[in-house]
């Protein structure tokens, strides 16, 4: 459905404007940090790590692989959903060592959403707008 839309979005630039395409990109994200409880996770604040969740598409157009796998969604992601998948950066795995197979749990305002880390990438263009339009989701703050 997103995808849709965003084809609609797309279609609607009048020329003389153009679109690149291979540069552009949609998805979902929180807006606000969300507090992740790990104690394995660093705390150089003494406060516990925060995280955003995002689910950009295009993900394997826009990054290597370098360890793992890319994710995968079972069906529907809804607010009911308990369990889903995720690949971090190199960088953020590294500042808070993070490997495959890590999970987070992130409050979700119910039970906890369990985050399997399946996969470490490195972005493609760093400073292209796919990573660079939301830095977070490339280098932790």
């Amino acid at each position: 459905m997103l995808a849709a839309h965003y084809r609609t979005v797309l279609d609607a630039v009048p020329a003389p404007l153009a679109v690149d395409r291979s540069r552009s990109a949609y998805g979902v994200r929180t807006v606000e940090g969300l507090d992740v409880r790990e104690t394995w996770l660093p705390r150089p604040s003494g406060l516990p790590a925060q995280t955003v969740l995002a689910a950009p598409h295009g993900l394997g157009d826009h990054a290597r692989l370098r360890s793992g796998r890319l994710p995968r969604a079972a069906g529907d992601t809804t607010a009911g959903t308990r369990a889903v998948e995720a690949a971090v950066t190199a960088e953020t795995a590294k500042t808070l060592r993070i490997e495959v197979g890590s999970v987070l749990h992130v409050p979700a305002g119910r039970a906890p959403l369990a985050v399997r880390v399946t996969g470490i990438v490195e972005p493609r263009e760093p400073d292209g707008p796919y990573w660079a339009t939301a830095p977070v989701l490339r280098t932790p703050p």
